[in-house]
């Protein structure tokens, strides 16, 4: 199974400048990225809070070819959920849940016949996903942290997605941390540390 180190762990402490967009899905639909008041949205929440740390987990891609001209995925597609959550989800966050109070979004991932088309179309139909997962993790600092310190876990398509959104935000660890719970967390490092180290691998 995935070892701990595998996966890509990026530690976050103050977030700012999430933007909210909107987009052209790939039926020519236009609509205004996910409501992540909607608990459907949301493969995993923690409703009861009992660890010190949160980790914010996006998952890697599970909407393979064929896209069929649709090549975002589809929120309401319950096979794909299904498979999502079993295959990725699950699985990979299964090494936290021992430590760590988990939250992962579901989000329009793009199919994988997007990395075949030239870059500029290929960033038309990225633009959902990053703009999907900003908004869930405005939605999280905003309605589900309550300050907590937390990590950002993400694998494959997910990787790419927080990337983007760290590149597009570089001050967001520059930033010293703080206590103000909408921007920044209370993380003192030797925590983290001692949390992270106790985690087991899978």
């Amino acid at each position: 199974m995935m070892k701990l180190e595998q996966m890509t762990l990026l530690a976050i402490f103050t977030l700012s400048s999430l933007l909210q967009l909107s987009a052209q899905t790939s039926d020519g639909a236009s609509n205004k990225f996910t409501d992540y008041s909607n608990r459907s949205n949301w493969s995993i929440i923690s409703d009861t809070i009992v660890h010190e740390i949160d980790v914010f987990f996006v998952h890697p891609t599970t909407y393979g070819p064929p896209a069929n001209g649709k090549y975002n995925a589809n929120l309401n597609d319950s096979l794909l959920n299904k498979i999502t959550d079993l295959y990725a989800i699950n699985w990979m966050t299964s090494a936290f849940e021992e430590n760590c109070n988990i939250f992962a979004p579901r989000y329009r991932q793009v199919n994988i016949e997007v990395l075949s088309m030239p870059k500029k179309e290929q960033d038309i139909y990225l633009e959902i996903p990053v703009g999907d997962i900003k908004s869930a993790l405005h939605f999280y600092l905003e309605n589900l942290n309550d300050g907590r310190p937390f990590i950002l876990a993400s694998h494959s398509q997910g990787s790419n997605v927080l990337q983007t959104i760290l590149l597009e935000n570089p001050k967001i660890l520059k930033n010293p941390p703080s206590k103000k719970v909408d921007l920044k967390s209370p993380y003192k490092g030797p925590k983290l540390s001692r949390c992270c180290s106790s985690i087991r691998s899978c």
